[in-house]
């Protein structure tokens, strides 16, 4: 009789231990939220500096974990520019935040129209609860193509000159200004 009990004690223990919930992933954060470079409808790809050398980069942190995570964030800043944004960030658990991070000051005048570098954001759990990570290692990234925009620029041709009396007054008109869609990069 004790022995029909031990072979009904293996046969539930085996059951119980075949069903994916028994065996799935019980990690409290990982991989249970993100960082994207754009909106809850729409990933950002790439995005064009201002004619004044800023940029407004949204970024959306989605935190899919019923516990509070605080994030460590990081930056790979293109063509040299000041930023404004958070080091850290908490998310209550099962929400969502938007943030933007503010490029100013890039020289566009002085840089190649349509050049492109790198604008990443690098996140990193350093607490959950409110209680630190011995070991921080759960991290998500998104990066975009910044563009340095076209310019208009005004060049000053001289061409032919050309005379015209006008009674009164004599007048020479040897300039022409040709305004040239175009961007000029100084040396």
């Amino acid at each position: 009789m004790r022995k029909n009990h031990v072979v009904w004690l293996c046969l539930l223990v085996l059951t119980v231990s075949s069903f994916p919930s028994a065996t799935s992933d019980h990690s409290p954060t990982h991989s249970r939220w993100s960082i994207d470079v754009g909106t809850s409808e729409a990933i950002i790809e790439q995005m064009e500096f201002s004619s004044e050398g800023n940029l407004e980069i949204p970024v959306w942190i989605d935190n899919r974990n019923q516990i509070s995570i605080t994030l460590t964030l990081e930056y790979t800043i293109p063509f040299n520019a000041d930023f404004e944004g958070p080091a850290t960030l908490t998310l209550d658990g099962s929400s969502d935040d938007s943030i933007t991070i503010l490029l100013r000051g890039v020289d566009v005048e002085n840089l190649t129209a349509m050049d492109e570098e790198v604008f990443e954001i690098v996140g990193t759990v350093t607490s959950r609860q409110g209680l630190p990570i011995s070991v921080p290692g759960d991290s998500d990234s998104s990066s975009i193509q910044t563009i340095i925009p076209l310019n208009e620029v005004n060049d000053t041709e001289i061409i032919e000159p050309v005379t015209k009396e006008v009674p009164s007054l004599s007048a020479v008109a040897s300039i022409m200004v040709v305004a040239v869609a175009a961007s000029r990069k100084h040396e």
